[in-house]
C-alpha cells in the first residue's frame, strides 16, 4: 500500500509536491480536534504535522476544525509504525499506484 500527500509552498495557496509513502501494511486514522496543544505535542514529539489550512482563530463558532491522526505501520523491519497529523486529503493507493481510497480530512 502507498499514501500519497499533498506538499504546499510556504504561502500554502499551490501544489508545491507530492509525498509518497510505501511499503505500509496496515493503516488506521481517526478525527481528532485540531489543537494548539496537540499541534505542541507533534512537533515535541517529531511528528509530521500538515497544515494546508490553517485557521487563525482554532475555535471559530464554537466549533474546532477536525484534522485527521493517522497511523502507519511499515513492513519495514527498521521503521516498524508512524503517526502523523493532517488537515488535507491523503490518497490511498495500492501498490501499482492505482488510488483505492482517501481520507478526506477537509471538513
Amino acid at each position: 500500500m502507498i499514501l500519497k500527500l499533498r506538499v504546499l509552498t510556504h504561502t500554502g495557496t499551490h501544489t508545491c509536491s507530492w509525498k509518497m509513502i510505501d511499503k505500509v501494511s496496515r493503516l488506521s486514522w481517526e478525527f481528532v480536534d485540531k489543537t494548539p496543544e496537540l499541534r505542541k505535542h507533534a512537533e515535541t514529539a517529531c511528528m509530521m504535522w500538515i497544515n494546508s489550512y490553517p485557521m487563525e482563530d482554532p475555535d471559530p463558532d464554537g466549533k474546532r476544525k477536525r484534522i485527521a491522526q493517522v497511523h502507519v505501520v511499515y513492513d519495514d523491519e527498521e521503521c516498524r509504525h508512524e503517526t502523523f497529523y493532517t488537515d488535507d486529503m491523503v490518497f490511498i493507493m495500492n501498490d501499482n499506484g492505482k488510488t483505492t481510497d482517501t481520507i478526506n480530512v477537509n471538513i
